[in-house]
């Protein structure tokens, strides 16, 4: 055995094959080494290659940057996938150029739990510092967020590290959007560094539903906050102190006491939308006569919850001269006068209000009468899932004249002459609106010559928007649907230049033997080819 042949044999001594193997070791090594050598070589000649053939080397640098700057999107927050780090991986010539311009650098965004990089926090976090650094002194927009499933450990050396990267540069703070769990935020407003503070956009949100545990006074670093966004309402307007002194945009919840206290507050305000916390019962603040006036404000949202009767306080006291945008969700509350929203448009000057959206709103026809004459120069009316509201009336309001007597005489005129996009997503039973369109007086009975009418009293109207759900008819009422008068009045009405956008769902028509089947989804149908392709051949017609 072998074993025995070097048994025999110095230590120092080898045998003719391991010799042999030392001399191919050692060959291989010195062939590896010329090999990366050769690699390098090659790495260095393509470099140089990429850059006599790139355009943008032939370019000074500034004008690289700003190329870069206007192809990477600045005022966004872009997936960890998008970073400028990428830009660095092209070239060397593109990586120096890159690392070189700080406003490629001033949007981090970053995830704490991707599902594919899980271990890699520690290493993330370094690249993080390095995103932030090369910003150098510009504003930062900064967007930090984790999923619903991530424990948030206080004493995770890592968390620590992360709280650090970001109280580092709060003085930078442009924009901030962080959606964490409750326990982070504290932490994150703990022993905050004093300084001149510039945020003005700040959007907070609970991604694991458990309220925040002690209220968060950042007063100090909100006295340019311009907008605001609590996206949950778990976290409410309640457990945050903030300076409404600048505040133009404001989406949040809170309770009576809280919003009574922003609206007193932010004389700038110009968006609102207002969410009242949910199960909330308390007694509203008492405003007595005060009236609440807000020049700016020109876009309100408002959400009445049906126990909840702190909105319809603040509302009734809100008066709003300049208001051009006003969305209202009734929640199907058929106690709510609609003549109470006449207080918001200000009596003073009632022509402000150019778009108006209501949802699930229950109303009369005197109601509904009252508020449009009111509105003379309105251009958008949406009507969203009605609660119990008379489309008939509606669209008499809306499309046909306004008979008055003026002395011995009666004159017309329209209620809306200004209005150009009309929805109405509410169950239309069949087809008679849509011919009501067109011929108030001989209704149902129309003629070609009846068809243009609409748009004579709306000389201006350019869209209506519908809901047309009918569900599991038989195939009469399928043909009254669908006869050639309705599909006439839709054709008349797009040759008027009057798009037409009917949205179907839930749909089971019969037709010659043809199903369809019910459509979960709403679908948008534009234009009388769609009627077609939707069911072959229009009804009447072999």
């Amino acid at each position: 055995m072998s074993y025995g042949f070097h048994r025999h044999r110095k230590a120092h001594e080898a045998c003719g094959p391991c010799h042999q193997r030392q001399l191919v070791d050692a060959r291989i090594q010195h062939l590896d080494s010329q090999l990366e050598q050769a690699k390098y070589e090659r790495t260095k000649i393509n470099a140089t290659m990429n850059e006599i053939h790139d355009p943008l080397y032939r370019l000074p640098r500034e004008i690289v940057s700003r190329i870069f700057e206007s192809g990477y999107a600045l005022d966004t927050f872009p997936d960890e996938e998008e970073t400028p780090f990428i830009l660095g991986a092209v070239c060397r010539f593109w990586r120096a150029v890159a690392w070189s311009t700080p406003r490629l650098w001033t949007s981090p965004s970053f995830c704490i739990n991707p599902p594919y990089l899980e271990n890699a926090l520690p290493s993330r976090l370094v690249l993080l510092d390095e995103y932030i650094e090369r910003s150098r002194s510009l504003p930062l927009s900064i967007h930090v967020y984790a999923d619903e499933e991530y424990e948030f450990d206080e004493e995770d050396d890592d968390m620590g590290y992360l709280i650090n990267i970001l109280r580092f540069c709060v003085c930078r703070w442009r924009s901030l959007d962080v959606q964490l769990p409750a326990k982070f935020l504290p932490s994150l407003d703990r022993r905050l560094p004093c300084g001149s503070y510039i945020l003005n956009s700040l959007s907070l949100s609970i991604v694991d539903g458990t309220d925040v545990p002690t209220p968060l006074d950042i007063t100090h670093m909100t006295t340019n906050l311009e907008s605001l966004h609590l996206l949950k309402s778990s976290f409410s307007l309640d457990v945050l102190q903030i300076d409404y002194s600048h505040l133009k945009q404001v989406f949040a919840s809170g309770t009576a006491e809280a919003w009574t206290n922003l609206i007193c507050s932010a004389s700038q305000l110009e968006e609102a939308l207002l969410v009242e916390d949910f199960g909330s019962q308390e007694v509203p603040p008492t405003l007595g006569n005060r009236i609440i006036r807000h020049d700016s404000l020109k876009s309100l949202k408002a959400v009445l919850q049906p126990l909840c009767p702190m909105l319809e306080v603040i509302l009734r006291h809100l008066t709003c001269p300049n208001l051009q945008t006003l969305n209202i969700d009734f929640a199907g509350q058929d106690n709510y006068p609609l003549e109470e929203l006449l207080n918001l448009f200000g009596y003073q000057s009632p022509g402000s209000l150019r778009t108006l959206e209501l949802w699930r709103v229950t109303a009369s026809d005197s109601e509904l009468k009252d508020m449009l004459v009111a509105l003379p120069y309105l251009e958008n009316l949406s009507i969203h899932k009605p609660e119990n509201i008379s489309a008939t009336a509606l669209f008499k309001l809306v499309f046909h004249e306004l008979h008055f007597y003026l002395g011995p005489q009666e004159h017309s005129k329209s209620i809306l002459p200004d209005l150009t996009t009309f929805t109405y997503d509410g169950l239309w039973c069949h087809h008679d609106y849509w011919l009501f369109l067109c011929h108030p007086t001989n209704f149902p009975v129309v003629d070609a010559n009846s068809l243009p009418l609409v748009i004579h009293r709306q000389p201006k109207l350019k869209k209506i928007e519908a809901d047309v759900r009918h569900w599991n008819m038989n195939l009469t009422k399928a043909q009254t649907f669908l006869d050639q008068a309705l599909l006439d009045v839709v054709q008349a009405l797009q040759d008027a230049g009057v798009e037409v956008a009917l949205k179907v769902s839930g749909i089971n028509f019969v037709i010659n033997d043809l199903v369809e089947d019910s459509r979960e989804d709403l679908r948008t149908i534009r234009a009388k080819a769609a009627w077609d392709d939707i069911f072959k051949k229009r009804p009447g017609k072999s």
